[in-house]
């Protein structure tokens, strides 16, 4: 079982044959296998938890046995379509049909609330390649139309398998990335970004964008881009940098003439610049899985200036011990500043 589970999509965690023999008819390997996974992997509990709730509903209906991504859409339809000709068949008392109607829109609707609309969207775009990096990593991807994107770490990057000439060039990002984009001079063809809640569209240009959480941060570094959401849109030139909160559905922060955005990361080294302790802790958060816990919170506004490699937390450790003054303590993914 030497697979990058922490990269798969629902339908393709889902369509594991290991997986699925875990949901149904697990072994005491498995259920220690899928539960030091977890313990690795505490981020993927809602899609693992998605794909178990998947699994064990189409198999009240269907044999899940051999299924792949695209057979599980087949299936969904297909009980769709079974439901559709319940609701014009007129009945006085309930047929099995119109049951299996009700315990799915039960099931739908739970499963609605932990995400599975995105499966159902996902399942239906076409077939996709996955680019993911995991804490204390980073990768650098080539697209098809040569264009540069350097994905930070704990980061997932997906696009169509195949980019046909004159049509939009998209992808879908969850993380950080920085990007290169190739200027497409003849078709003019446009480059779109959508991370939650916010769709970047470019011609030809240099970007930053992270989403972790709630908050989406875009920052421009050369060329114009157009920053789009579903209640508002804006034209960024070269130094504005716009925050966006899905809580809120709205910008939160528009800066100009912005020249200390951080992307050093994307040369494999994190570079800060009298920034507070706090910023600083934050990112190496986010870069490497990791928790701090500050015994003297008063350090937390000083600022300082400090230069640490992105995938090396044992080197990290001491320079942040050195540049604090502080001793740290590890404790597996939690860190005690003294």
């Amino acid at each position: 079982m030497n697979k990058p589970y922490y990269s798969y999509t629902l339908e393709e965690l889902a369509s594991d044959p290991y997986f699925k023999e875990w949901v149904l008819d697990p072994t005491p390997e498995l259920e220690q296998f899928w539960e030091e996974f977890l313990q690795k992997n505490p981020q993927k509990a809602p899609l693992v938890q998605e794909a178990q709730m998947l699994i064990r509903e189409l198999n009240r209906y269907f044999d899940v046995g051999e299924t792949n991504p695209q057979q599980l859409k087949v299936y969904f339809d297909e009980v769709r379509q079974r439901a559709d000709r319940e609701m014009l068949r007129p009945s006085k008392a309930p047929t099995p049909t119109a049951n299996l109607l009700i315990r799915w829109s039960i099931a739908a609707s739970i499963a609605l609330l932990i995400g599975i609309g995105a499966w159902v969207w996902l399942a239906s775009s076409p077939a996709r390649q996955l680019y993911a990096t995991e804490y204390g990593e980073w990768e650098e991807i080539q697209l098809p139309d040569g264009s540069i994107v350097k994905l930070n770490a704990d980061s997932e990057l997906s696009l169509a398998d195949t980019w046909e000439e004159g049509t939009e060039r998209k992808v879908w990002l969850k993380g950080e990335a920085y990007f290169e984009v190739q200027k497409m001079y003849e078709t003019g063809t446009k480059f779109i970004v959508v991370v939650e809640g916010v769709s970047v569209e470019v011609l030809g240009t240099s970007f930053n964008v992270m989403n972790r959480g709630e908050k989406t941060e875009v920052f421009l570094e050369e060329g114009s881009i157009r920053l789009e959401t579903a209640e508002e849109e804006a034209l960024m030139v070269p130094g504005d940098l716009i925050a966006y909160s899905s809580a809120a559905k709205q910008i939160v922060e528009k800066r100009t003439g912005v020249k200390d955005y951080n992307t050093t990361w994307k040369d494999g080294v994190l570079v800060f610049k009298e920034d507070t302790v706090a910023q600083i802790i934050r990112k190496i958060e986010e870069i490497y899985g990791v928790e701090f816990q500050i015994r003297d919170d008063s350090i937390l506004n000083s600022s300082t200036t400090i230069r640490i490699p992105m995938d090396e937390l044992d080197i990290t450790l001491p320079i942040l011990e050195r540049t604090l003054g502080r001793n740290i303590q590890r404790q597996d993914d939690l860190l005690i500043v003294e």
